[in-house]
């Protein structure tokens, strides 16, 4: 046995020795991008802080305080100045978090009284369960009155609204939730005003979608002008049910799928030009994607990074994975710090992003690193299970039930989706040319989404397809902590530090 004293001095030798590796590793130099990462990480839980808090607005001196500060840690360029870059991310959180909580309590003196409200249709109109559409509406006057945010309307009998449409709506304000300032239940509209030459991207589509209803049915009509455009709002309720039974519904709202089939396409047919072409051609698929479907949060969250994605590749940069998720919602944050407060779809969105991009990565170097060709099949299987596993505990925190055949359907679905969108848009374009062979040039189209319609119909008649669960925080925390633990486990066998280009991924 040791004696005390050769005890106390291996214990002291082992403190030392720990600091001077900590004084090694914080003096060692980190890239720009770390500084970037961990600003991002400050900017997020300063908009919680200014929420939570609920102080005064900061000034403008503060957001060039911390700009100044964050110039000074790249600069300094050391692990140690990190601590510089999270304080400026908080101070520009705050900065805006509690500009935009001061600027919504303009709203508290309507609260529980009958408002008249005029604005602008933010998004298509979306039916709910009750058979009654929600509307967001944005450049909100109330009593005419300019206010901030955007609010959210239900009112009956509303199919014939769109998107930019100016509408004057009356009824009861009530605290809103998720990103909306406002509730308003059973609004009544009152007034409907729509340019002739306002939103030319909707019309577009909307003159695209009439030309595709003429020969292909419903649901399966429906169904591809969802993949296509975003175009969801005429999906029969029934099945919607059934996308939401089998954890479909995901392939109808336009999000960074879309864009990642549109991304690869341009990239491999304009490359065999230049990367400049490619890129431009890329940037001007995104933009006109998002005109057209509209800057909803996953949209906005999928632009972004695809975005940053194709200039890194054009420069010749790889991004790593978690810098480009916490930038990119950092981002999202700042353009709306309602996402972060408690929009569940903002949440989902960035987990399900997170599985994708930093779980999968790492299931196939573990389990498959001898494997080096790539399968597809595979791919999709370990990319799904892969965002399922992030969003299932949070999905059944707030919702309290969960698809356990999801998987199933996903496998089944998603690799036929780039060809059904290829061959909708080609069908449409064709028919609208030469409307006579409508008919036969949309058939292939109609056939495979009458295979998708099959499948979810067959998956959700399944005793299995829904599972209801009550759990409470403990487990959710616990269940995310087991995962982020295995993903630990993981990237200390494969090393699998490599960032890779996020373009190819959604």
């Amino acid at each position: 046995m040791p004696s005390t004293g050769a005890a106390n001095i291996y214990a002291r030798g082992c403190g030392v020795a720990m600091i001077r590796r900590a004084k090694y590793w914080l003096n060692e130099k980190t890239h720009v991008s770390m500084f970037l990462a961990v600003a991002s990480v400050g900017i997020m839980l300063g908009a919680v802080l200014g929420y939570v808090l609920n102080t005064r607005t900061l000034g403008v001196t503060w957001l060039v305080a911390a700009f100044c500060m964050f110039v000074i840690a790249v600069r300094k360029s050391r692990r140690r100045w990190l601590v510089l870059a999270i304080l400026c991310g908080l101070i520009i959180g705050m900065w805006r978090s509690t500009g935009y909580v001061n600027s919504v309590r303009l709203y508290e003196e309507f609260i529980g009284q009958d408002v008249t409200v005029q604005g602008v249709v933010a998004d298509d109109p979306a039916l709910n369960t009750d058979g009654k559409y929600t509307i967001l509406v944005r450049s909100v006057y109330i009593d005419g009155v300019s206010m901030p945010g955007t609010i959210r309307a239900v009112v009956s009998g509303s199919a014939e609204l769109k998107r930019s449409d100016t509408i004057t709506v009356v009824g009861t304000a009530r605290p809103g939730f998720g990103s909306n300032v406002v509730t308003i239940d059973r609004a009544i509209v009152v007034d409907v005003t729509r340019e002739q030459y306002g939103d030319i991207a909707r019309q577009l589509r909307d003159s695209f979608a009439s030309v595709v209803r003429k020969y292909i049915d419903e649901p399966e009509v429906s169904l591809g002008l969802g993949f296509l455009v975003g175009q969801r709002g005429s999906l029969p309720q029934s099945f919607e049910d059934e996308l939401r039974a089998v954890g479909l519904t995901h392939i109808v709202v336009a999000s960074g799928y879309n864009l990642t089939i549109l991304v690869r396409l341009s990239r491999r047919k304009m490359m065999r030009v230049s990367r400049y072409s490619s890129l431009v051609t890329a940037l001007a698929l995104v933009g006109g994607f998002v005109m057209v479907t509209g800057f909803s949060p996953s949209m906005t969250r999928a632009a972004i990074v695809v975005v940053m994605s194709l200039f890194s590749w054009y420069y010749g940069r790889k991004i790593p994975p978690l810098v480009l998720i916490f930038v990119a919602a950092a981002i999202t944050v700042l353009i709306k710090p309602t996402y972060i407060w408690g929009d569940i779809g903002w949440y989902l969105s960035f987990l399900s992003f997170f599985g994708v991009l930093i779980i999968a990565p790492l299931l196939k170097h573990y389990f498959f690193a001898d494997k080096t060709k790539d399968n597809t099949l595979r791919d999709i299987l370990i990319e799904t299970s892969s965002a399922q596993l992030m969003t299932i505990p949070l999905i059944v925190y707030v919702f309290g039930e969960y698809s356990p055949l999801s998987l199933i359907a996903n496998i089944l679905v998603l690799p036929v989706i780039p060809l059904v969108m290829l061959l909708m848009f080609s069908g449409g374009v064709v028919s609208a040319v030469v409307p006579f062979i409508g008919n036969i040039v949309n058939a292939p189209a109609e056939i495979l989404l009458s295979y998708i319609v099959w499948i979810v119909g067959w998956i959700s008649r399944s005793p299995y397809a829904k599972g209801a669960v009550e759990p409470g925080n403990s487990y959710v925390l616990v269940l995310y902590i087991v995962i982020l633990a295995g993903a630990l486990w993981m990237y200390r066998k494969t090393r699998a530090t490599k960032p890779f280009d996020i373009s190819e991924m959604y």
